[in-house]
């Protein structure tokens, strides 16, 4: 159908002036009547800077959308429809392809809201191409851009040559053959898009299966598996569950996979996500297809996330299915299957991310899930990482008598300094007489080193009572020690009075002593007062 031929103006277009519209006569029915008309018709010239050949193919769009540039600061520039009724002037560069393409992407994609009171009506959408060159070939085109005739129009003040209106069954095939030709990769993105947007489907879809399958360039069959998921079609989407289960190139899967996600409304195509995310042999498309299972519209792909999440052979793909799992955990038997998750995989990098989305769970729905893990999970990582997440969420008494618990009887050292970490950070003070119990009966020195340390962070009256018994009432003189410097690391109008005391009263003399160095640490007047009185105690009368 291409017609080769270069377009210089002579008789009727002789005195033709820059960025004025040529009409092709109506008597001229076909594009095929209508390029053999322009090809016979320009002869001499007159277009040394180049032009615009157009013509405008109808679809039903909503009322209100609109493809090309609607932008406040091209308000001094004509429509597209007052350039073709004579008025106008084009101006300033102001539109842009990508914004173009994705008004091709808005026009295409359906709309769920207000479907009642929103109503399609039928537009004109211009095709246009321009030609750099006064003697170019009607392949030899520069630039495609698409608009509907009531946006504004920037042609660089070069003349167009309007074809009129043009079917279908006439259009798409010419773009096609434009496609095929074209040696420039923005050119064939534009010239796909304007195919996709023609509304005769089982026309458009077969020139989009061909760009997807035998196209050289991987980015253009990218961005075909795009078009072939934007007509929202069964056959469409037949096509593209082949290239994501069995093309040749990992990218060009991913991206079909990535886009049946976004429309993975049927059975079939959720089936389709699932086997590739087991069997593809790339890790990145198993990545993509079970986070297109995650996007997949109504939770549609829960069910087979659980699968991938429970069954999958590679733990990095278990793990992705349970990270998007944990972004929809809503339900009491997705808790449990997480908590399952932590308690049966074999592999700690899946537990881990199993345990994180529990404790992401809404209304704190894990916790009781992670408080049994804290207390019985066989592995000391598993069950350090889930106190860790108990103590974060540490909102209730559950919670607290969790840590305080595995703080006292944990048989790992690592685990207990855990628990009474997570204490000292449970909101409000809310693990500090837990964190006392521990400092002052604790299982072992260690855990009980640590609690003192905690408590000597929480300046507060609980901690002070606390730290103040531990030091008179055990008998552990490095326990008494360390309580002795977390009071002394308090404020002075705190610290001073209960280091005087322990200085001038401990019946342990060492302990007195290390009471008395801090003591004097704090160089406060009160201080000096209790030393003197100290000294002249041990003088006598």
């Amino acid at each position: 159908m291409l017609i080769s031929f270069s377009l210089t103006l002579t008789a009727p277009w002789k005195h033709v002036r820059a960025h004025e519209v040529l009409h092709v006569p109506s008597e001229h029915r076909s594009l095929t009547q209508r390029l053999e008309w322009t090809k016979s018709t320009v002869k001499d010239s007159q277009f040394p800077n180049g032009y615009w050949i157009g013509y405008s193919i109808e679809r039903y769009m909503y009322e209100d959308s609109h493809i090309g540039w609607r932008g406040r600061d091209s308000r001094d520039l004509p429509t597209l429809n007052e350039l073709l009724l004579g008025k106008g002037w084009a101006g300033p560069d102001v539109a842009r392809e990508r914004d173009i393409l994705a008004a091709v992407q808005r026009a295409l994609k359906p709309d769920s809201t207000d479907k009642i009171q929103r109503q399609k009506v039928q537009k004109e959408v211009a095709i246009l191409f321009r030609y750099p060159a006064p003697h170019a070939n009607i392949t030899d085109f520069d630039k495609v851009h698409m608009s509907t005739l009531d946006c504004y129009v920037d042609l660089k003040a070069l003349p167009l040559v309007w074809l009129g209106t043009v079917k279908d069954t006439e259009s798409i095939p010419f773009l096609d053959e434009l496609y095929e030709s074209s040696q420039w990769e923005q050119c064939k993105r534009a010239l796909m898009a304007a195919v996709a947007l023609h509304e005769t489907k089982n026309r458009v879809i077969p020139c989009l299966q061909r760009y997807v399958t035998q196209e050289s360039n991987t980015d253009l069959r990218c961005q075909a598996t795009f078009w072939l998921a934007q007509q929202d079609h069964r056959d469409a989407f037949d096509i593209l569950k082949n290239v994501a289960q069995d093309d040749a190139s990992s990218e060009v899967r991913k991206k079909a996979v990535f886009w049946i996600g976004q429309k993975a409304r049927t059975t079939d195509l959720i089936q389709c996500l699932e086997k590739v995310a087991y069997k593809d042999p790339v890790r990145d498309v198993r990545k993509e297809a079970v986070f297109a299972l995650s996007q997949a519209p109504d939770g549609r792909g829960a069910e087979a996330l659980k699968r991938i999440a429970g069954t999958a052979k590679d733990a990095t793909t278990r793990k992705e299915a349970v990270f998007w799992l944990g972004n929809k955990t809503t339900s009491d038997d997705l808790v449990q299957f997480l908590e399952t998750v932590v308690q049966k995989d074999t592999a700690q990098e899946v537990q881990e991310r199993a345990l994180h989305a529990l404790a992401q769970a809404p209304q704190n729905k894990g916790a009781p899930a992670l408080i049994n893990i804290a207390k019985s999970h066989p592995d000391k990582t598993i069950r350090k990482k889930a106190v860790f997440w108990v103590g974060q969420k540490a909102t209730s008494e559950q919670s607290i008598r969790c840590l305080e618990t595995v703080a006292q009887k944990d048989a790992v050292r690592e685990v207990r300094k855990q628990a009474v970490f997570a204490l000292s950070r449970a909101p409000d003070g809310r693990g500090v007489e837990a964190l006392a119990r521990i400092a002052r009966a604790g299982s072992d020195v260690a855990t009980r080193k640590e609690a003192v340390f905690w408590l000597g962070q929480k300046a507060s009256k609980k901690a002070a009572s606390s730290l103040k018994n531990i030091v008179f009432d055990t008998e552990h003189t490095e326990l008494q020690k360390k309580a002795v410097f977390a009071i002394s690391q308090w404020p002075k109008d705190q610290s001073v009075p209960p280091l005087a005391e322990i200085a001038k009263t401990h019946p342990n003399p060492e302990v007195r002593k290390y009471a008395i160095f801090w003591l004097g640490e704090t160089g406060d007047p009160r201080a000096a007062d209790a030393l003197a009185e100290i000294v002249q105690g041990l003088r006598g009368p």
